[in-house]
């Protein structure tokens, strides 16, 4: 919890360390996640890249269920990697989360104010 807790980290990206193509989850208390990132307003990510797609699908639910903001990130290392979005788009389909539970669906304005409650 200890990103969690510092005021420097604004979103806490693939907490799972899932890895689809070798890599198994980290045991980690999931729900203990979700209800620290509400406390603090860490935003969590859905990361869209094939072989991460970290966070699952129930767990966006859950997030979004607990009032969580969720932002999903391509993590592209170069211009191609932007198609990945629709995997995360996937993802949060799955889960049940709508635009208005998604930070970068927002104005840039409502993003930077929700950045700065973190600080």
């Amino acid at each position: 919890m200890g990103a969690i807790e510092n005021h420097n980290v604004d979103v806490l990206a693939y907490p799972s360390c899932h890895l689809l193509t070798g890599r198994r989850s980290v045991a980690v208390d999931m729900e203990a996640v979700f209800w620290a990132a509400a406390r603090t307003n860490t935003i969590l990510e859905i990361n869209a890249v094939p072989s991460r797609l970290d966070l699952k699908d129930i767990h966006a639910y859950r997030a979004r269920e607990i009032g969580v903001k969720l932002v999903i990130n391509t993590d592209a290392h170069n211009a191609e990697h932007l198609s990945f979005m629709r995997f995360g788009v996937g993802v949060a389909k799955r889960g049940w989360c709508q635009a208005q539970d998604m930070l970068n669906t927002k104005p840039l304005g409502e993003i930077i104010t929700c950045l700065k409650l973190r600080g």
